[in-house]
């Protein structure tokens, strides 16, 4: 039997949320408090969650994904898990596998539609991915070739100005309405732009049967379909 752990979080008294500062726990201890958060928004979003799915591409890392979260017949983003044993969970490591995360999320959906649809008719789809150790949460997008971070104001060690990787802190009842905010936001986005995309691409290949019709010539036939050549 597999030994289980409490994990002991403390409860504020000011607007009755769990202080999740301290909590220290396993990747897959994370992963239950992710679910609490990510479950309930997938059923209103209409979204389909897969977990632990694996990738592999020649050109790229092995991935394995904790969260998958699918729209329609495509992957749109992803979620990483990242354990709090030894404190913060958010390294520059968990970044860079973001990164390559969705590098190989975009290969492989891009793989898969171009066996149905020509070079023409493929259209970038927006995908994100939410790296987070159930406390704080780094939201990153890709779009086609463009790849986007949340940020905010900050200094550098000289005092100067400049901008931040932003990191989404759940630890008040307004945070955890920001996150979700956040997610939503995002995802309105890439489902806009699906929707979009899909139009697209129909309208494309409906042109395409169109051209390749009028290009054929059309002969007259009798009662028993023998063509009639004039």
């Amino acid at each position: 039997m597999r030994h289980l752990r409490v994990i002991y979080i403390k409860k504020t008294g000011s607007d009755n949320i769990y202080d999740l500062s301290g909590i220290r726990g396993t990747e897959a201890d994370i992963r239950i408090l992710l679910d609490a958060v990510l479950i309930p928004f997938a059923e209103e979003m209409e979204l389909t969650i897969e977990t632990e799915k694996s990738y592999k591409n020649k050109n790229l890392p092995n991935c394995k994904f904790d969260y998958r979260l699918r729209y329609k017949n495509d992957v749109v983003g992803l979620v990483e898990a990242k354990s709090r044993l030894y404190g913060n969970g958010l390294g520059p490591e968990s970044v860079v596998q973001g990164i390559l995360q969705l590098s190989a999320l975009q290969a492989e959906v891009y793989g898969r539609r171009s066996k149905t649809l020509s070079s023409k008719q493929l259209s970038p789809l927006p995908f994100f991915n939410i790296i987070s150790d159930g406390f704080q949460f780094i939201f990153m997008q890709l779009d086609h070739d463009e790849l986007r971070f949340d940020h905010q104001p900050g200094r550098n060690v000289f005092g100067d100005d400049m901008s931040t990787l932003r990191l989404y802190i759940m630890d008040s009842r307004e945070q955890i309405e920001n996150i979700l905010e956040r997610l939503a936001k995002l995802m309105f986005q890439i489902i806009r732009s699906i929707d979009q995309t899909e139009e697209e691409e129909k309208e494309e290949v409906e042109e395409e049967e169109e051209t390749e019709d009028e290009g054929m010539e059309v002969y007259e036939t009798d009662e028993d379909g023998t063509i009639i050549l004039d």
